[in-house]
């Protein structure tokens, strides 16, 4: 219904050569974490179109994405299998399980920014996810999860084990800066939000 008769950006004839051209773009551009997330949302949404609401990606309206908005409140349990299992098995679904309201919210976000992409590569002549509100995410009881954090005291001991490294004070050089390093690593990781791999790589 909304793809375009002209020619666009991506080259693209169809719904899921348009999905690859997009996906590849990250690919190209060496962002494969953003790859996987991608892809991971824009097939759960292609998967629904096909085989829940029976409508082509690019025949999809606002209120089919008022639609997926609300699966995602209430995912089927036909949907989810909860066990990592390889994308092969006749038991691999989409879902590992319920998303929380900031996790369907970056899923819709991930396919707004997809159909504008679509609407400005000149695949689509509009996009059913500009209008798109946010879902609302309710924060009234809820708790962290401190089972898996530091406490004060925690904190306070790591920081003392820190400052008695046994390299800190060594006359080798060498030694020295590779405590000195192993200290600032661990302060890093207790007082940002960085993940293992963003550490490593920082410069």
């Amino acid at each position: 219904t909304f793809r375009s008769p002209n020619s666009n950006q991506y080259g693209a004839n169809n719904d899921m050569q348009a999905i690859v051209r997009y996906l590849s773009s990250y690919t190209t551009a060496g962002k494969h974490r953003a790859f996987d997330s991608y892809r991971r949302e824009i097939e759960r949404f292609y998967l629904w179109c096909i085989l829940q609401k029976k409508v082509a990606l690019s025949s999809v309206t606002l209120g089919d994405a008022q639609a997926y908005q609300n699966f995602l409140k209430n995912i089927p349990h036909s949907w989810i299998y909860s066990k990592p299992i390889e994308r092969f098995s006749p038991l691999w679904r989409p879902f590992r399980g319920q998303l929380s309201a900031k996790n369907q919210n970056y899923a819709l976000g991930v396919l707004k920014q997809f159909f504008r992409q679509l609407v400005e590569s000149g695949y689509l002549t509009s996009s059913a996810f500009s209008s798109l509100q946010k879902t609302v995410e309710v924060t009234t009881g809820f708790s962290i999860d401190t089972t898996r954090a530091f406490n004060s005291d925690d904190l306070k001991r790591i920081r003392q084990a820190l400052d008695t490294l046994p390299d800190l004070k060594s006359p080798d050089p060498h030694k020295a800066a590779k405590a000195r390093r192993t200290k600032l690593m661990m302060e890093i990781a207790l007082t940002t939000s960085m993940r293992r791999s963003e550490i490593c790589t920082a410069s």
